[in-house]
């Protein structure tokens, strides 16, 4: 983690690093787990759809 280094934070500041410092360091539990769950609602539709996309081109190759 960046431990709040000045440089790297604003490179670094992603939605897991958000969600982490929302926990740790605010204290905020709710908006914390919100994010994550729309992190991984996201994640979840982005491997679908490409999915999708990879079943349409090729059949073999798609997860499922």
């Amino acid at each position: 983690m960046t431990q709040n280094a000045g440089a790297l934070y604003d490179k670094t500041l992603i939605i897991d690093t958000y969600v982490y410092q929302g926990f740790l360091v605010s204290g905020d539990i709710g908006m914390s787990s919100a994010a994550g769950l729309y992190q991984a609602v996201v994640g979840f539709v982005l491997v679908l759809s490409s999915n999708l996309i990879v079943r349409r081109i090729s059949k073999e190759d798609a997860l499922f």
